[in-house]
């Protein structure tokens, strides 16, 4: 049986983000977020992680940004 992050990287990274926050880090909630526009260009924003559970992420994104644009387009 797999263990550890390859098995289980929503839970990992869950942890991660939990110790972060607990010593402080600044960052911690903060996340790289890359989307995909209609043409297939990669860009990478800066988003807020608000929450991981097992089977998502939830972040806060203005919603007139470009990224929000890419996912309503594409959902990359």
């Amino acid at each position: 049986m797999t263990t550890g992050f390859l098995s289980r990287p929503m839970a990992q990274l869950r942890a991660h983000l939990e110790k972060a926050v607990e010593d402080g880090d600044p960052g911690a909630t903060f996340a790289a977020f890359i989307t995909i526009d209609a043409e297939g260009v990669l860009a990478s924003r800066m988003v807020t992680l608000r929450e991981v559970t097992d089977d998502e992420l939830t972040l806060t994104i203005n919603a007139q940004s470009p990224k929000a644009d890419h996912l309503r387009a594409n959902g990359k």
